[in-house]
């Protein structure tokens, strides 16, 4: 999986890789004419399968969120920009996280975490609690094989 995204707020837009036999993503700064620096290593959970980009706490950089399938997680990393801190741990309670999505998924104003946990047949809702902060998950039952998850209102409400 590849992201893009100006990870060092210098106008140019990085890519992030993720490494799924390494366990890690790897950021790639851009010179913005095409060209990528050797990548700088993100310690993340085992096979990390979906990269997400939003700002988790409000002070304006891109933060970096990985949903890893076999360590049944996903981590948070806060972009310090300089490099990202070290990052908090998101348990499934269940196997197989793979597709993510970051929404507000009850409207309260804090972005929240929705993970697709394909062996666990369900999928994980993480509340933000703060500033890049989560509750622990709330497993909703689908069946086995979920590999994505889309957020959208349906009944318009």
């Amino acid at each position: 999986m590849v992201l893009y995204t100006d990870w060092n707020s210098d106008g140019k837009l990085d890519l992030a890789v993720g490494l799924i036999t390494a366990g890690q993503v790897n950021i790639h700064n851009g010179d913005g004419i095409g060209n990528f620096a050797a990548g700088n290593p993100i310690s993340t959970g085992m096979q990390p399968r979906m990269i997400l980009s939003k700002d988790l706490n409000g002070d304006g950089k891109p933060d970096l969120v990985v949903a890893n399938q076999l360590s049944n997680n996903a981590t948070v990393h806060l972009n310090t920009g300089t490099g990202f801190g070290n990052p908090t741990t998101l348990s499934t309670n269940t196997m197989g996280p793979e597709g993510s999505v970051l929404t507000d998924v009850n409207n309260d104003g804090k972005l929240d975490l929705v993970t697709a946990n394909n062996t666990g047949g369900n999928v994980s809702i993480f509340l933000g609690t703060g500033p890049g902060t989560f509750a622990a998950a709330q497993n909703v039952t689908t069946a086995n094989g979920c590999q994505a998850v889309v957020a959208i209102d349906v009944n318009g409400v």
